[in-house]
Parts: C-alpha cells; sequence; structure tokens
C-alpha cells in the first residue's frame, strides 16, 4: 500500500483532477482507516464532476460500506 500511496500522491501532483486518482486515493484512504482524507476526494470529485460521473458515485458507495461496516 505505501508505493501505492506514492503514486497516486504523484498522480495527483501531475494533475490535480484526475478523477480516477482521486477516487483510487479515496479508496485506499478506507483501507488505510482515514475516513477524512476519502470524503476530502469526494468533495474534490464533486467540484469536478458533480456528483453524477462514476468516479464520485463509486467513492460515495464505498465511504457508505465503511461508514455501515465501522457502525458494526
Amino acid at each position: 500500500m505505501k508505493n501505492s500511496t506514492t503514486y497516486y500522491r504523484r498522480a495527483l501532483a501531475l494533475d490535480s483532477k484526475h478523477r480516477g486518482a482521486l477516487e483510487y486515493q479515496g479508496e485506499l484512504f478506507l483501507k488505510l482507516k482515514q475516513l477524512r482524507q476519502a470524503k476530502s476526494n469526494l468533495a474534490k470529485l464533486k467540484t469536478i464532476c458533480g456528483t453524477s460521473c462514476e468516479e464520485y458515485q463509486e467513492l460515495n458507495e464505498a465511504i457508505k460500506s465503511y461508514e455501515k461496516a465501522s457502525k458494526k
């Protein structure tokens, strides 16, 4: 996962609006139990492409699943 973190950071340094990188980095944040950072990426996606783009919807669903699992 350490390599993934590095590569997502690099990708976003080159293009801070890369929707795929933001989504996947957000999902990685959830695996690392960093919900706040995942939600930050979700907010960035909302600004970039609204709530109807695939990347926003998938990260939003991942966050909802994470929150639901965390409440158990």
